[in-house]
């Protein structure tokens, strides 16, 4: 399979990898997320690749979302002709739908920004939660451990991320907003 042709579905310079196993298959880790590809001549019943099936299937489940895998029909990969389409999420295989190589690739850019959000609400629960003191602490100064903190959480967020907590932050807890001067999240404030 010809996979330099998803490359555009993905921020940067991502791309899939390979993975030998139980055939080959692609894969992409975003945003602490894994999408995983597998692609089939044919649409097939999954008892005909039964070992792979009970594999994606197991390999998905429970896992919160954290691994999708795609199955693609390609009948010819010099063409990367897309005849359907299905995943496995949550353990569950989807079925096969028509589909395309355009459909495709409007679930993978769907897909990317899914991750991002999720990676995001994530670092909003983080920083959250280290802004809070311990119950039955005294109330420290705004320069003790939550600028630390805050710093240690923003440290790797690009500044969309951090324009979108800071308005969220606003929204929700206006006072909390002075233990902010100094860091980037205040600059952003600022901006």
């Amino acid at each position: 399979m010809r996979v330099e042709v998803f490359a555009e579905c993905f921020d940067g310079r991502n791309a899939f990898s390979d993975a030998d196993g139980p055939g080959v298959w692609h894969w992409i880790e975003r945003h602490g997320r894994l999408l995983c590809v597998e692609h089939k001549p044919t649409p097939v019943d999954p008892n005909e690749w039964r070992g792979q099936s009970i594999a994606f299937s197991r390999l998905t489940a429970g896992c919160n979302r954290l691994i999708v895998f795609m199955v693609l029909a390609i009948p010819d990969v010099r063409t990367m002709e897309v005849t359907h389409y299905s995943r496995y999420l949550d353990g569950v295989w989807s079925g096969w739908r028509p589909s395309s190589l355009a459909d495709v690739k409007n679930s993978m850019h769907a897909w990317e920004a899914w991750a991002a959000k999720q990676a995001n609400e994530r670092m909003i629960e983080i920083a959250r939660d280290q802004m809070k003191p311990a119950k039955g602490a005294q109330a420290f100064d705004a320069d003790d451990w939550r600028q630390n903190a805050i710093d240690a959480a923003l440290k790797e967020c690009p500044q969309e991320f951090r324009n979108q907590l800071f308005e969220r932050l606003k929204r929700e807890n206006r006072e909390a907003l002075g233990i902010y001067a100094g860091t980037p999240l205040g600059r952003t404030a600022v901006e």
